[in-house]
């Protein structure tokens, strides 16, 4: 295929389509454009150019009927609200604003009870309980007493040798160790011992004191051997 023939142009045709060209102004383009229609690619091209002019028509006047139909919305959509707004039947139905509320003032306390100082507390009274006598561990006997000093083991715990000056005496029930006040009832003196001993065996004695106490109720002489006394359990 020649240049020409390329082209869409047969041979021999060249002053003819420079004289189709200078008609150009004058003539439409659909007709120029049928002088390329034997040619099928040129042919392809023209319908599509037809179709994008075409579909850019179509998008143009799609646009301007978008815009006219836009700004016509939004016009009645500027009244409506200008309507509502002017309606007083909508503004009356809204509640009106409360004010804030004032703060309440504050309430005085009550005023406190103040004791009256004319009269002092009383104490409650405590019952004191009347004092017990005191006990005796047993009854006061009375009868005979004598004395030993013969050195000898005593009877109670702990064991050891009986010692004639210091101030015991033997007994035979009280307990050891316990103290009694034996009192000579011709004088009135007495005398306190400490039972670490047993006896007297002898019948009708009730006690037997040592040198030292019974010199101490007798008026320190033991001439006389046995004396009436009383016997009293601390």
């Amino acid at each position: 295929m020649s240049g020409n023939d390329w082209w869409g142009f047969e041979a021999g045709t060249e002053f003819e389509v420079l004289e189709d060209m200078k008609l150009f102004r004058h003539r439409s383009s659909i007709v120029i454009l049928s002088r390329f229609s034997k040619n099928p690619i040129l042919r392809s091209l023209q319908y599509a150019l037809l179709a994008i002019v075409a579909a850019l028509v179509t998008a143009a006047w799609m646009v301007a009927i978008d815009s006219s139909a836009w700004a016509e919305t939004m016009a009645n959509t500027t009244g409506m609200l200008d309507d509502l707004s002017s309606d007083p039947l909508i503004y009356s139905a809204r509640p009106a604003p409360v004010p804030p509320r004032a703060p309440a003032p504050a309430q005085p306390s009550p005023p406190q009870a103040v004791p009256s100082q004319a009269q002092p507390p009383r104490l409650p009274v405590v019952s004191q309980p009347a004092p017990e006598p005191a006990r005796r561990r047993g009854p006061v006997q009375t009868g005979i007493a004598s004395h030993y000093w013969q050195p000898q083991r005593v009877g109670c715990r702990p064991y050891g040798n009986f010692n004639p000056q210091a101030m015991t005496a033997a007994h035979k029930t009280l307990p050891c160790g316990s103290k009694v006040r034996v009192t000579n009832k011709r004088t009135g003196r007495s005398v306190i011992v400490t039972i670490n001993d047993r006896g007297p065996y002898v019948a009708g004695r009730i006690i037997d004191l040592s040198t030292a106490s019974f010199k101490s109720i007798n008026n320190g002489s033991t001439a006389v051997g046995v004396l009436t006394v009383s016997v009293e359990p601390l």
